[in-house]
């Protein structure tokens, strides 16, 4: 199952949630990271090897697309275990398993970002297209 890392926006619930599903899955509280940057939630996600799952699309849209951006120049070397989002209000229960379901049927996240809609009812990369 997949290691998970939970930032600030998401529900201290969902870790329970995501370990009934198997994952191991920590909250950015249960790290001591409580209040940190985007940036520094990001990276502490990529140093531990953990899928970063936010509902802050938009904020991390941006990281995502620097963190391509950097990579592409020469100037990042470091992956990051991918990063799952949504938008709008979405239940703790149906927002975990959406999570786990992709998961399931994912085999590599490495430098992605998935965007759930909702109104589609499907998952789709961002970007489109890498820089």
């Amino acid at each position: 199952m997949a290691r998970i890392y939970l930032d600030e926006q998401m529900d201290t619930e969902m870790t329970g949630i995501l370990a009934g599903y198997g994952h191991d899955a920590i909250h950015t509280y249960d790290a001591g990271n409580g209040g940190a940057s985007d940036s520094q939630q990001l990276l502490f996600a990529a140093n531990v090897e953990r899928v970063l799952v936010t509902l802050n699309r938009e904020d991390f849209e941006e990281l995502h697309r620097w963190w391509l951006a950097l990579k592409a120049w020469g100037i990042m070397g470091r992956d990051h275990s991918g990063i799952l989002t949504t938008w709008g209000d979405i239940p703790t229960i149906e927002w975990a398993g959406l999570v786990n379901d992709f998961l399931q049927n994912t085999q590599e996240m490495t430098n992605r970002m998935m965007r759930y809609n909702r109104q589609l009812r499907r998952w789709r990369p961002y970007p489109l297209r890498h820089p």
